[in-house]
């Protein structure tokens, strides 16, 4: 007959790997993490203020600024991008959220010429 000790000892150890299968249990349930929220861009027609700060982004970039119109992309009430609605030259900040306000001001853009010369016809 086994002893009352190794009733314990095996009592805990199966405890144990109870614990340890609930804890890799719980945290394969656990939900990702949220995503960042996504800042709201603003697209709009440039105007005379927006010079200088297309005339510092363009410095950053070696390029002249795009001839005017301009159709501006905003994050947080701040400039990261213009497009020309003359010509489609492009200037943008150096970081990754510019990539996605350049993407949306080329499809502007390109509506709004579109609808330009529909209008003209």
């Amino acid at each position: 007959m086994l002893s009352a000790h190794y009733h314990i000892e095996m009592a805990r150890l199966r405890h144990a790997e109870l614990e340890q299968s609930a804890r890799r249990y719980r945290a394969s349930r656990r939900e990702p993490p949220p995503l960042p929220a996504a800042q709201p861009v603003t697209m709009r027609i440039g105007t005379l203020p927006d010079g200088a700060a297309l005339e510092q982004m363009a410095k950053r970039k070696l390029r002249r600024p795009p001839l005017a119109p301009l159709l501006i992309g905003e994050l947080a009430g701040r400039p990261v991008a213009a497009v020309s609605l003359m010509n489609g030259a492009i200037v943008a900040e150096r970081q990754d959220a510019a990539e996605d306000v350049v993407a949306l001001l080329r499809l502007r853009a390109l509506q709004l010429r579109r609808g330009h010369s529909r209008a003209g016809r």
